[in-house]
């Protein structure tokens, strides 16, 4: 099973109802990943899309485990004379609110993504 959170708030209350012991994350690692990717096909891209995403793989009590995940467009960068890259920022403190909220429940953020 997969569930599929909409905003990083959702992420992250269906990550603290797992304070309780019938459920954990497995190998106590919340994966986070910020892409950019080139927009257009152009050899040297000028405008970039950026998503910040996040997984984890909840095991519950019964041994069943299910993925849990987010994907956030955060926006554009672009790499002309204005050099935009508001969307990495946006990516960069979501990334942060991530790690301080898994800093509070022992938990590590690891590079990458889960799939299935």
């Amino acid at each position: 099973m997969r569930v599929e959170c909409s905003t990083l708030d959702d992420f992250l209350v269906n990550l603290g109802t797992l304070t309780n012991p019938v459920s954990e994350v497995f190998g106590g690692a919340v994966y986070a990943d910020v892409i950019r990717t080139p927009m257009g096909t152009d050899s040297n891209p000028v405008k970039f899309s950026v998503t910040f995403q996040a997984s984890a793989v909840v095991r519950l009590e019964d041994g069943s485990e299910y993925l849990l995940a987010v994907g956030i467009k955060c926006g554009y960068d672009y790499e002309d004379a204005s050099r935009d890259r508001s969307a990495s920022d946006v990516a960069s403190k979501l990334k942060e609110r991530l790690n301080e909220f898994c800093l509070g429940r022992n938990l590590t953020v690891r590079p990458g993504r889960v799939s299935e």
